[in-house]
């Protein structure tokens, strides 16, 4: 719900598909896992939140690509992924390296929030070039998007989904 409700908020007041995709489709996934990490930390069980970035990280590699390359055959031809590899690889070698320290600390977290920042200014940066040069972006509308949808509906997704994702960390 708070996924199709960001969705369509954002694109009803003019945020290009692209950048709703690499963003709140992106973020709105993950939030459960990050609340779920964030009560943990805040229940000292560290090791709940870990298992939660881990196991979530090689479902969505893994599985989550692995299964829908078993059903169709995904070219990647088409568009640049040789970038968000790289990143993806670069972010798994620094989740490494701040793992050999031995802690996940204030440090770790600035560091790792400061390459997400990095990373999206720059998918940010390339989204706003690709425009500017006047290209053609053949976008799929992002999940959930339905430009129809009336204001209310919207907000009351955005109310279930910012009510309901607490409560299912919690459970």
């Amino acid at each position: 719900a708070l996924v199709k409700g960001a969705v369509n908020l954002s694109l009803r007041i003019g945020v290009p598909a692209l950048i709703v995709s690499l963003t709140i489709v992106a973020f709105g996934t993950s939030a459960p896992e990050l609340l779920i990490s964030i009560k943990a930390a805040l229940e000292d069980v560290p090791g709940i939140a870990l298992g939660n970035v881990v196991g979530s990280n090689t479902a969505n590699i893994l599985l989550v690509l692995g299964v829908p390359a078993l059903i169709a055959v995904m070219h990647t031809s088409q568009c640049n992924s040789r970038k968000s590899y790289v990143q993806m690889m670069a972010a798994t070698v620094l989740f490494i390296a701040l793992a050999f320290r031995g802690v996940f600390d204030w440090v770790a977290g600035g560091v790792l929030l400061l390459t997400l920042a990095v990373i999206l200014g720059d998918a940010l940066r390339d989204a706003l070039a690709h425009r500017r040069a006047g290209a053609e972006v053949e976008e799929d509308d992002p999940e959930g998007s339905d430009p129809d949808m009336p204001g209310w509906k919207i907000a009351l997704f955005l109310g279930l989904g910012l009510v309901g994702l607490p409560l299912g960390a919690d459970l």
